[in-house]
């Protein structure tokens, strides 16, 4: 019979099982073991799981693992839900494989029985939980078990409790001379009398320093706190505490509690204002931080050093590019008098300057180009009204290859959506732009097709392609 065992719930279950030969009883090996002949029923049903899932072939095939013959094994793992709930804490189950040859035979046998018991929550040490204590309901708090004792040794629990620590109390300090024992300890402390502390002959006093003696003179304290606290600047050190605790409350009520909010290092904001080095990365945040919150300050370009810097480079960098005229050229004035600005000049350039503006449309196209209406062609205004007639009826369109594939007579515009069949017959396309730029053809059929204009077309020298431009004319 093989044992009920006990396994953790979720732990991988190693499974070793022997082979021996129908003879001689010698250790033999098997063949045909595969993950599909291991079966676990759980409890008394007769349903298998219905899952291979988990079950693995040590040392590779299950098969004389480590070498040696007629020792197999495979594990379960136990954590595997491919069968959902099948595993579970308090079931029982059987593993059975069925089946593998052994020594020519066909072998079905049980290979374990096992009870699944609640996870470890220590490794190696299985959980006890204790419902009951003598037959009866236990308590517990926090995961600890609650005890209520009544008696102790036979007697009431109050009573004997009230007995011993009364016997202690009671003890005689004759009895407590154990060397190191607390009880000894205890008698040391409190059996002198006051002759035993002050009597000359058992304690010597080494100063008597603000100490009132039998003679009854007080010697006032010059010892190390005097010299260390020195003489009050007030009537006594109380009162010098109590001046500073005034002047501490008004520093409080004048300082807001937000003068530095956000600020975690005065110091690190003050170096980043003032030079260009680089800067505690919390307090730039901070800083940016400030006001609306979006601010970019950075202290190699906006600091007072940088912006310093700059400065002078700036002015220096002007400096060096100035030629001023030298003094022998402004003597010389080669110059004519006549160039020379005069008011009267400005005043004649500023006059010019408005009748420029008088002259210059005020609208201008987005390009900032003068609009033009042409009204007369060679002096005739009637050319000008049909020649924009006739361009008004030109259609501009793009070859697109969506729908169909541009042939050398066939192709469609996806800007042209033109309803009617056969609307433009008889126009002319002219491409615009790609190998058949001013290429022109006759239009001999059109339709709608698909949202996008088909035009067919007198035989071109080749096929348009997508995106083409072209107008109809």
């Amino acid at each position: 019979m093989i044992p009920m065992n006990a396994y953790p719930a979720s732990s991988v279950v190693p499974i070793f099982f022997s082979t021996y030969g129908k003879t001689n009883g010698e250790s033999i090996t098997l063949t045909g073991l595969a993950v599909t002949d291991i079966e676990i029923y759980k409890g008394t049903s007769m349903t298998q799981r219905n899952s291979d899932t988990g079950y693995t072939l040590l040392d590779t095939d299950g098969i004389d693992v480590d070498g040696i013959t007629g020792i197999h094994g495979f594990s379960i793992d136990l954590s595997s839900d491919a069968d959902a709930g099948f595993y579970a804490v308090g079931s029982f189950y059987t593993v059975v494989v069925s089946a593998v040859t052994v020594d020519s035979q066909t072998v079905n046998f049980i290979a374990d029985r096992f009870r699944i018991v609640p996870a470890e929550g220590i490794t190696g040490y299985p959980k006890v939980d204790v419902h009951a204590f003598a037959g009866t309901a236990a308590t517990s708090s926090g995961g600890r078990p609650e005890v209520n004792t009544t008696h102790l040794a036979g007697t009431a629990y109050a009573t004997a409790a009230a007995a011993l620590v009364q016997a202690v109390w009671d003890a005689a300090t004759s009895a407590l001379t154990t060397v190191g024992s607390i009880g000894k300890k205890l008698a040391d402390w409190t059996i002198h009398s006051a002759a035993d502390v002050w009597a000359a002959a058992t304690r010597t006093l080494s100063s008597a320093a603000n100490i009132t003696s039998t003679g009854g003179t007080t010697v006032p304290q010059t010892g190390d706190s005097y010299a260390r606290l020195g003489a009050p600047a007030g009537a006594s050190v109380s009162a010098d505490v109590a001046a500073v605790k005034t002047d501490t409350g008004n520093l409080v009520t004048r300082i807001t509690s937000t003068l530095f909010s956000g600020i975690t290092s005065l110091a690190e904001w003050l170096g980043l204002i003032a030079g260009k080095q680089t800067g505690n990365s919390t307090a730039r945040t901070e800083l940016r931080a400030t006001g609306a919150g979006s601010g970019t300050y950075d202290e190699t370009t906006d600091s007072q050093e940088a912006v310093r810097d700059n400065q002078q480079a700036a002015a220096a960098a002007a400096l060096t590019a100035y030629d001023p005229p030298t003094n022998a050229e402004m003597e010389a004035r080669t110059l004519p008098t006549a160039s020379y600005a005069t008011a009267s000049g400005v005043s004649a350039v500023e006059t010019d300057t408005q009748d420029l503006q008088s002259r210059i449309p005020a609208a201008l196209t987005g390009a900032g180009n003068m609009k033009a209406d042409v009204l007369a062609l060679n002096g005739v205004t009637a050319a000008a009204a049909r020649l924009a007639l006739s361009a008004g009826r030109i259609v501009p369109a793009t070859v697109d290859n969506t729908g169909h594939t541009p042939t050398t007579t066939v192709f469609e515009c996806d800007d042209i959506t033109e309803a009617t069949a056969d609307h433009y017959i008889g126009r002319v396309v002219l491409f615009t732009t790609g190998a058949l730029t001013d290429q022109a053809s006759t239009i001999t059929d059109y339709a709608l097709v698909s949202g996008r204009g088909r035009f067919t077309v007198d035989a071109l020298t080749e096929a348009p392609s997508n995106d083409d431009t072209l107008v109809i004319i």
